[in-house]
């Protein structure tokens, strides 16, 4: 059964600090590329979260932070309805739908999860609020290849870490500093809890966005946003070093014309990897 669940970062406000309730918005969608294509549409509003099923896409907001003609438009072609969640029922939301993740080289739990020792590299999330959990492609696109890369002793950041699943996988690869970076204090807290629970004491998580970094790193891992990606194409040149490697991911397939041709005055594209109509563009510092 098609399954992904996962949180958009987005620029949090007053909710932060304050109980709040969560809007869910069921739409009865069944073909996977028409998922993909809503997902990426509601995502540029304030919706914080989707979970895709065989028949069915959900979306999540928190409440009041999407009015009803923001995403009239993008609905108008299919049958939706939507309810309100209390707040302390979030967790038990993710929590009776977040499975184990299990590639080829690593195992991506919860802690109430069962551990196993069959040899896979092991980590732990307790995704709450932030954007991670490893089920999405975009997430798996970069753990498969971040595998064929050398981070033995090299340094990372991790732009838009959000769980910090990307950065704690770095750190168990042998990269010798890893910086991770949000915008969204939800994230900045949540990754700090996952780091603590995977005993990667190397890896640092700040809050803020490109602008924050001011030395040069031999590995950027970006999985955000076409748009994000295209607005920071020039800060994140700086932040390579001269012969680093970056990864970009969270764009659409239909996107990645776009994304090559406006990193050329940036970097050099060397190859690309699909899945599920997502990519991940792996590139090289010109």
């Amino acid at each position: 059964m098609l399954f992904n669940f996962f949180i958009i970062r987005t620029n949090v406000r007053l909710f932060y600090f304050r109980a709040v309730n969560y809007l869910k918005v069921l739409v009865q969608i069944a073909d996977e590329p028409e998922q993909e294509i809503l997902v990426a549409q509601l995502s540029q509003l304030n919706f914080i979260g989707f979970e895709q099923r065989e028949d069915y896409l959900l979306a999540y907001s928190v409440e009041g932070e999407v009015q009803f003609e923001d995403f009239e438009s993008f609905l108008k072609n299919y049958e939706w309805q939507q309810e309100l969640i209390p707040e302390l029922n979030w967790n038990a939301e993710w929590e009776k739908s977040f499975d184990p993740i299990e590639l080829e080289h690593v195992r991506i739990r919860a802690h109430f999860h069962q551990a196993k020792d069959d040899g896979a590299e092991e980590i732990i999330i307790t995704p709450r609020m932030s954007f991670g959990t490893g089920h999405h492609s975009t997430t798996q696109l970069m753990l498969e290849e971040m595998n064929v890369l050398e981070f033995k002793d090299k340094d990372v950041l991790d732009y838009g870490t959000g769980t910090g699943v990307l950065a704690i996988y770095a750190s168990k690869l042998g990269a010798q500093k890893v910086l991770g970076i949000d915008i969204d204090p939800w994230s900045v807290d949540n990754s700090k809890e996952n780091i603590l629970r995977n005993d990667c004491e190397d890896v640092q998580i700040e809050l803020g966005g490109i602008e924050i970094v001011d030395v040069s790193y031999d590995i950027i891992l970006a999985n955000i946003n076409l748009n994000v990606i295209l607005e920071s194409l020039k800060s994140l040149h700086r932040a390579l070093n001269a012969s680093g490697q970056i990864l970009f991911s969270g764009v659409l397939t239909k996107d990645l014309d776009n994304l090559k041709e406006a990193v050329k005055p940036y970097f050099k594209a060397v190859r690309e990897q699909r899945l599920n109509n997502w990519i991940m563009l792996y590139c090289e510092k010109m």
